[in-house]
């Protein structure tokens, strides 16, 4: 079984070289949810660059919808992590 995301094992242990807990929800919910959180990043409008930003009100939906691209960006990442890492979990398995 291969990782979809990560090449480097390294990333699923801390500090301590413990290997971080497998995630509780299932490979197909962390699915469907990443799937989710895509669609609704291609949905959100792409925001302006901020040199092209002024003190209208108008602009204050752009900033939100920056941060809200930041957001949705780095929860897809983090659910890129805990599929990987349950696909880690079912490889260590399927090798013990």
């Amino acid at each position: 079984m291969n990782l979809r995301f990560h090449t480097d094992p390294s990333v699923f242990y801390d500090q301590s070289g413990n290997l971080y807990p497998e995630p509780k929800e299932t490979l197909e919910d962390l699915e469907t949810k990443l799937n989710d959180a895509s669609e609704k990043l291609k949905a959100l409008p792409k925001p302006k660059p901020a040199c092209e930003y002024s003190d209208e009100e108008a602009d204050d939906l752009f900033f939100d919808l920056g941060i809200a691209r930041f957001n949705l960006c780095s929860f897809i990442e983090n659910l890129e992590w805990k599929i990987d890492l349950k696909l880690f979990y079912a490889k260590s398995c399927l090798s013990d």
